[in-house]
């Protein structure tokens, strides 16, 4: 219960973090892009080894 109203709280303070939280947000977006480019280059890696 305690931990609900601190997260909740935390929520509405005005643009103290708000900043912080958005290019962390971007940052995490970048992350994800650059494994799946990443991932896909393993896999087409493979798919060639397996060819041939």
């Amino acid at each position: 219960q305690q931990l609900i109203q601190w997260k909740y709280k935390n929520k509405h303070i005005p643009n103290s973090n708000d900043h912080y939280t958005r290019s962390s947000l971007q940052y995490e977006k970048k992350v994800i892009i650059y494994n799946h480019y990443l991932l896909q280059m393993v896999l087409e890696f493979i798919d060639r080894k397996i060819q041939n």
